[in-house]
């Protein structure tokens, strides 16, 4: 999850319950639920060119799937966009 492979995600979560384990995944599939969401949202906002709203989503996609390079990207091409140079440098650090 911490990828943000969603895929990925997707099949551990499905092997997880065709195999009967008795495991809490809920909030796993909360996450999983919450991360395909932003996703969805990031590219539509992009697509508006509201970059205030894409540096807000991918900070809350970043909440869940902290070593995603590609929201981490997102959000730094978002701040140069709004002129906010010297916070996408520290990202891309």
């Amino acid at each position: 999850m911490a990828l943000g492979d969603v895929k990925a995600c997707e099949t551990a979560i499905d092997s997880i319950q065709s195999a009967h384990i008795d495991a809490n995944i809920f909030t796993e599939m909360q996450n999983l639920a919450h991360l395909k969401q932003y996703f969805s949202e990031i590219e539509k906002t992009k697509a508006m060119k509201d970059y205030r709203k894409v540096v807000f989503l991918t900070e809350r996609a970043l909440t869940i799937a902290n070593g995603n390079y590609n929201l981490k990207t997102a959000k730094a091409e978002a701040l140069i966009k709004l002129g906010r140079d010297a916070e996408a440098s520290e990202i891309c650090m």
